[in-house]
């Protein structure tokens, strides 16, 4: 500890000066004189480092630096702490007029990294360049296909014949004498409910009833039915291409003048309305069949009114069903799905038959047992073959065909050139392996080459191939491994 002597007394302190007051007063003109040597140039070591040493040098603490000179507490006993003088001046960091270089540290790889080889760069400029160039060849390939469809657009637009004029149409409607008919209600005509015919000879036919019958009387039952759908037809005035009419309106046979019947197909066929039309359709058939058979129909095959109306009431099922879709749009979406499935499902079973026919020569020429070309040969494993476009909002039937026929090579796309030419699009499936498809399009081409030119007269369609256009549908039936695409399977 210091102990303070006798000396002058401080001014404004009163109390008198120690030895401890004259070491500050030494230290603080050293400072300064340090501080001024520095900022000339003359001292390296910065002056707040002067005074950090002579502070440790000193035992000052924190608790001194706001004191006024003179003598104060002394240090503590917890040890020299460091601090900064209250008369120590921080100058700002010097700013170089010309910035450190520094220089740049060498990175070296790791032990667990391999050094980056020119080799590797190239393989990844060369497969960048590849995926760059398959983006641009499908791109490409998808302008193409555009620019058919744009074209057999085009083609439908210029070939179509030009609309009539609105006062042309009213001329000759004029000229012809027609005229609007009023919507009138017509009121319900309660026709007579006839009994079943009492003779000895009019026997059902045994297929309505027993479907163990033979198939001669199947056959019979089929014509009757046939004959009573167009009988409803005619008795309707209604054809097979025409929409079913309002029933409130009242038609009449220009050639006879009766009044045509009129169903009411949002009822169901035991609606009165509805049972009196299928009374008289049944009567009109009895009458008909009494004078004249219909082509076909076996001499052995027996009815009676029953059965006859029997078959108008099914007619009426049967003609329900093409009212539905004129009136409901899910109904027709719903069975023009349907109908699309049938169509493709029966051209998968005949290109199967074709396939068959030549399995066992493709099985030899290429080394395939024949019992494992058996297996791979199956209506699910075949291709899909579709008769119109994938959309007809996107494109309709009529630029559908003038693309096949373009891509088949026809030269005539004119309506008149294609009036008599179906085509069907090949579509390709997605799940299926290029080993698979190889083996099929063999054996497809085999049939091909072998049927005779009468044989190929007589078929109704032209198969186009390589339209890139592929079919969702997946077989229910699992395939050989090698049957399945790998980049499906991985998708």
């Amino acid at each position: 500890m210091y102990r303070g002597g006798n000396g002058p007394t401080l001014p404004n302190s009163g109390r008198q000066r120690s030895r401890y007051d004259d070491k500050r007063e030494q230290d603080y003109h050293y400072n300064a004189q340090q501080q001024n040597q520095y900022f000339s140039g003359e001292e390296d070591e910065p002056p707040a480092q002067i005074h950090y040493r002579n502070n440790v040098n000193l035992g000052l603490n924190n608790d001194h630096r706001y004191d006024s000179l003179g003598r104060g507490p002394p240090p503590s006993h917890g040890g020299i702490t460091r601090s900064m003088s209250i008369n120590a001046i921080q100058p700002a960091p010097l700013q170089h007029s010309r910035p450190i270089a520094h220089r740049a540290g060498s990175t070296r790889p790791s032990n667990d990294e391999e050094p980056v080889r020119i080799s590797d760069i190239e393989a990844a400029l060369t497969r960048l360049s590849m995926q760059q160039q398959e983006q641009h060849n499908e791109e490409k390939r998808k302008w193409a296909e555009e620019t058919e469809r744009l074209q057999a657009r085009l083609t439908v637009l210029e070939n179509a014949p030009a609309p009539r004029s609105l006062a042309a149409g009213r001329g000759r409607s004029a000229n012809r004498g027609a005229a609007a008919r009023a919507k009138t209600v017509r009121p319900i005509r309660r026709r007579p409910q006839a009994e079943p015919l009492t003779s000895d000879s009019a026997t059902p036919i045994t297929s309505s009833d027993d479907p163990s019958a033979d198939d001669e009387s199947k056959s019979d039952s089929t014509i009757l039915q046939n004959y009573s759908t167009k009988t409803f037809r005619r008795a309707c005035g209604v054809k097979v291409k025409d929409a079913w009419p309002d029933p409130e309106i009242t038609r009449t046979n220009p050639t006879t003048g009766e009044e045509y019947l009129n169903p009411y197909f949002e009822y169901d066929v035991g609606d009165p309305r509805n049972n009196s039309v299928c009374v008289a359709v049944a009567e009109q058939v009895l009458n008909e069949l009494e004078s004249a058979r219909p082509a076909g129909l076996s001499d052995s095959a027996e009815w009676d009114y029953k059965t006859l109306l029997k078959c108008a009431k099914v007619s009426f099922r049967n003609l329900k069903r093409p009212w539905k879709k004129g009136v409901y749009p899910e109904v027709k979406l719903m069975a023009e799905a349907s109908e699309r499935t049938n169509r493709w499902y029966s051209r998968r079973c005949t290109k199967v038959k074709h396939i068959m026919s030549q399995a066992e020569k493709y099985a030899g020429l290429h080394g395939i047992p024949f019992a494992v070309m058996k297996e791979l040969i199956h209506e699910q494993m075949v291709s899909d073959e579709a008769s119109g476009p994938e959309d007809d909002e996107e494109e309709s039937p009529q630029a559908w065909k003038v693309r096949m026929a373009v891509k088949y090579g026809s030269k005539d796309v004119t309506p008149s050139g294609l009036q008599n030419i179906d085509f069907v699009e090949v579509l390709e499936c997605a799940w299926r392996s290029p080993q698979l498809s190889n083996i099929s399009h063999g054996a497809q081409t085999l049939w091909e080459k072998s049927i005779t030119t009468t044989e190929l007269g007589n078929i109704k369609y032209s198969r186009v191939k390589n339209t890139r256009r592929k079919s969702s549908r997946i077989p229910n039936i699992a395939p050989w491994d090698f049957a399945i695409s790998p980049e499906w399977l991985e998708d």
